[in-house]
Parts: C-alpha cells; sequence; structure tokens
C-alpha cells in the first residue's frame, strides 16, 4: 500500500502547507493559521491545504487531557473518521502499529504517546529527509525538530494516506 506522498509533486504541496504554518502558536483545538493549532487540528489543515481532505469537522471538542481520562484512541478514530468522511479523490488512510512497517515514508503521520497509557496523544509529520518532522507543540507552537531517538521511543505507529481501492 503506497504511500500518495511517493508521488514528490503531491509531497511538495503537502510540504508547502506544512511550512507555511511555522511560527503559529499552539492552542488546543484551534486550526488558524498564524494564530493557533494543536497538533492534530494543524495536521489536518494541511492536510485539507494539499487536497486530501475537503473538510475538517471541530464539532467534537476534546479537552487538553482528554488521553488521561480514558479517552481511547482519539486522535486515531478522528483521523480515521476524517478520512472516511471527507476524503478527496478517493484517498483513505490506513494505521500501521510500530514496528509492523517497513520503514517510515514523507508525509507519513506519526502518532506519539509522551505518558504511561500509551495512548496515541500527539502527533507529527514526517518530513522527505526522514530526520525531521513537523508538529505543534504546547509552549512552542508549529515547529520543525530533528525526529531524534527520543520521539522515535514514543512512537505509537503512523498513519499512511493510500489511494482507495474503490
Amino acid at each position: 500500500m503506497e504511500s500518495i506522498f511517493v508521488d514528490n509533486k503531491k509531497y511538495k504541496e503537502f510540504e508547502t502547507a506544512l511550512v507555511s504554518w511555522l511560527g503559529t502558536p499552539y492552542k488546543h483545538f484551534t486550526m488558524v493559521k498564524g494564530r493557533g493549532a494543536d497538533c492534530a487540528l494543524f495536521v489536518m489543515a494541511c492536510y485539507k491545504e494539499a487536497g486530501v481532505l475537503s473538510h475538517v469537522n471541530t464539532d467534537d471538542y476534546y479537552p487538553k487531557d482528554w488521553w488521561r481520562h480514558g479517552g481511547g484512541e482519539f486522535i486515531r478514530t478522528q483521523f480515521v473518521q476524517h478520512m472516511d468522511l471527507y476524503a478527496l479523490q478517493g484517498y483513505t488512510s490506513i494505521w500501521i502499529d510500530k514496528g509492523d512497517e517497513d520503514e517510515m515514508l514523507q508525509g507519513d503521520l506519526i502518532g506519539f504517546s509522551l505518558s504511561k497509557t500509551g495512548i496515541t496523544h500527539h502527533c507529527g509529520i514526517l518530513l522527505a529527509n526522514k530526520i525531521e518532522m513537523i508538529h505543534s507543540i504546547n509552549h512552542r507552537g508549529v515547529v520543525k525538530v530533528p525526529y531524534s531517538p527520543w520521539w522515535e521511543r514514543h512512537r505509537t505507529g503512523v498513519i499512511r494516506i493510500i489511494k482507495g481501492t474503490d
């Protein structure tokens, strides 16, 4: 199952969207370029800008600490729901657990658990050089950072956008 971002033209569209958000402050449950974005809504907004999603639904509010209170795999669930409802051009997504993928690819959404719960509650996007990622994180906002061994230890898996089979 090949990522749609192996097409360098499509990846460049996506990367342009990602980079255009750099410097946007972190703000929970927000996705306004230059004003504020959390990790999940930043990624969703970039997928929309790159023509992967037609819409991002912000009707389902989630508290900042949802993952501490039995929120389950909210990021994964919401992303799959968005792909089911709003994906364009026959795109779909797959979740690949850590250890099951051959390698991570440019444009993969990386899920992280930064707590003992093991629940995926943070995400970022792997860049083309595969040694950097871009994400929105509390106190720093949207930043490009090295994809270091520390991040790798906290990775739960990846979401890959693929062409659907229909």
